[in-house]
């Protein structure tokens, strides 16, 4: 007897294996990285990549969340001029404050109002040159996603990086950390050509500009300022650390969030799938649909995860040696992370509804209060304690985000129960 696959589940199944596989290739090439460079000057290139991902976060001023939000609508009203128009003042809005970010970086590294060794390294200015191809590459994948080409979204933002930069490793044989930025750089280009080509309306550009920028960046701030926190909540050990100079344990933290991290792969296939339902059942006040797209989101993800978490939990040491003997004394921060990981994915659901019932401003009080405690830990204690005390406190941050963030869905709408 042949069991039917629901086709929304046969969907996620395929953005979670492009998923996997993205993830398989960037192990690989982080793997040689940190094989080649060593624990210490690895730490040096994710910390970078630490710095950037912040910066990458400011210049998207929460625009690819706006999107989700409202360019659904756009598409149904079929009104191609008001779409045209409100993706070329984004892509502007985004851009403008892109390069603000990098020449007020540049104007505070020349004039030593930030004063550290490591972003003085001509490295760090080729990462600051790779902020404006990533922004537009996420820019494009999210209008592509939005579009219903999940695959080719997935393949652009995950899949193609990872094997891209895993095959130009084998062919240029990278010796030191400026090979490997060099590498990063030319593949950001390569897969910001690509995007260009699947990009729908690319005749946006054209569009004669007649959408308000500052209307858009005032209804995007919310999403921004909550970016924004996630994002420096995300890095805020790596940034403790590299203050400290102790390259050696980014190198092991980095390490130990990329493997644990292959746990938020079922959230984003999860999201990918549910995302523009969440958004349609809200504007339709649907809350039957809703409770179920919750259930089944819900399901769906906990089917995907909690066969990667044990999984990881048994093979700990050996993921880890992959990387280098150095990192096996590591294994202590990987279940932390692996926990703290485990927790977000599952709170993931009521972040997917908060975004879609517009109540980002609940989500970024949450996020403001909790990353603020978080700060504050990690500054009192990081520099005695080092790593152990980073993994903690991202792990008691993730907890009481998830518990605040579905208390409050579930206080107001009864939707969420676990």
């Amino acid at each position: 007897m042949k069991i039917a696959i629901p086709d929304s589940s046969k969907k996620i199944l395929s953005i979670f294996f492009l998923r996997i596989c993205g993830m398989i290739f960037g192990f690989l090439y982080i793997a040689q990285l940190t094989n080649t460079l060593g624990i210490e000057e690895s730490g040096k290139y994710f910390f970078y990549v630490s710095i950037i991902s912040i910066f990458l976060s400011i210049s998207l001023f929460g625009l690819p969340t706006y999107f989700e939000q409202n360019l659904p609508k756009f598409i149904q009203l079929d009104n191609k001029s008001t779409l045209l128009n409100f993706l070329k003042s984004s892509l502007i809005l985004s851009l403008g404050i892109c390069f603000i970010v990098i020449t007020v970086t540049i104007i505070f590294i020349q004039f030593k109002i930030i004063n550290l060794e490591i972003i003085k390294s001509i490295i760090f200015y080729k990462f600051l040159i790779a902020i404006p191809i990533m922004t537009l590459v996420t820019m494009f994948s999210k209008i592509i996603q939005i579009h219903g080409k999940n695959i080719i979204s997935v393949l652009i933002s995950n899949f193609l990086f990872s094997f891209i930069f895993l095959i130009s490793v084998f062919i240029f044989k990278p010796k030191e950390i400026d090979d490997f930025v060099n590498i990063f750089l030319g593949n950001y280009l390569f897969i910001l050509m690509i995007s260009i080509f699947f990009l729908p309306y690319k005749n946006f550009i054209k569009q004669n500009l007649k959408s308000d920028i500052y209307l858009i960046a005032k209804k995007s701030s919310n999403f921004f300022f909550i970016g924004i926190v996630y994002e420096y909540g995300m890095q805020l050990t790596t940034i403790f650390l590299g203050t400290a100079g102790n390259n050696s344990e980014i190198s092991a933290y980095a390490i130990c969030i990329k493997i644990s991290s292959i746990l938020s792969f079922a959230l984003l296939a999860v999201h990918h799938f549910y995302i523009s339902k969440f958004s349609a059942s809200i504007d339709k006040f649907e809350k039957e649909t809703m409770k179920n797209l919750i259930k089944k989101s819900l399901i769906n993800l906990c089917l995907l995860a909690l066969p990667i978490f044990f999984f990881i939990l048994a093979l700990r040491k050996n993921l880890l040696g992959f990387f280098g003997e150095e990192f096996i004394q590591f294994d202590h921060i990987l279940i932390i992370n692996l926990f703290a990981y485990f927790i977000y994915s599952i709170g993931g659901i009521a972040v997917m509804y908060l975004i879609s019932a517009r109540l980002e401003k609940k989500m970024l009080q949450n996020s403001l209060i909790i990353f603020l405690l978080a700060s504050i830990l990690n500054y009192l204690f990081i520099y005695k304690y080092g790593v152990v005390v980073g993994a903690i406190v991202f792990l008691f941050s993730n907890f009481f985000l998830t518990i605040s963030n579905s208390f409050y869905v579930y206080k107001h709408y009864h939707l969420l129960k676990y």
